[in-house]
């Protein structure tokens, strides 16, 4: 890993882990409140059940295809390729290859910035909330970093399972209510319009 630890918690954190947040303020303007929270709730239980079935390898599967499904949308339309196979073969890369610094910056350079651009429609409708909201967001989280780290929830199995079900309940809703709604497709990069 050649980006230090102390600056991967504070991307993860500070970056990566507020823009789900959009979730809520998507669900506000629609009136999803109630779908969002089935969801959530829904995908933390199934987590828990898989648990405590002791089905690791479902848990991290599941984790893997969503993901898959999600960051196709920053994949560019390549020939012929689909973009799940694109988005696919990164994620297995990084994996396999045990690449996570690629994946921190593809993270915060390419999958957070374009989550915000496409999520604009929405977003700027309410644009003080919107940046009281995502600027108190992120300065909560970067907060909770020496909490993290003083109760070594880093590792915690529990802690790790919670945000699994966050991911993909952020996943979940956002394929479902958000990456279907014209509006949000419009605002895509003409490379990523046809949807693979």
């Amino acid at each position: 890993m050649l980006i230090p630890l102390p600056i991967i918690k504070q991307i993860t954190m500070g970056v990566i882990a507020p823009h789900g947040i959009t979730d809520i303020m998507h669900a506000g303007q629609k009136k999803k409140i109630p779908q969002l929270l089935q969801i959530q709730v829904a995908t933390t239980a199934g987590i828990e059940i898989f648990q405590w079935l002791h089905q690791d390898k479902l848990i991290y599967l599941l984790f893997f295809l969503s993901s898959v499904a999600h960051f196709r949308h920053d994949m560019p339309t390549i020939s012929n390729i689909p973009r799940y196979v694109c988005s696919a073969f990164f994620l297995a890369a990084t994996i396999y290859y045990s690449y996570p610094d690629l994946f921190l910056l593809y993270m915060a350079f390419i999958h957070v910035p374009n989550h915000y651009r496409m999520s604009v429609p929405f977003l700027k409708k309410e644009k003080v909330q919107t940046t009281m909201i995502l600027v108190g967001t992120t300065l909560a989280f970067w907060s909770a970093i020496p909490i993290i780290d003083s109760l070594d929830m880093w590792k915690n199995i529990q802690i790790q399972n919670i945000a699994i079900s966050i991911i993909i309940s952020h996943i979940f809703y956002q394929e479902k209510f958000v990456h279907s709604s014209p509006a949000y497709e419009n605002n895509k990069p003409e490379s990523m319009k046809k949807d693979k």
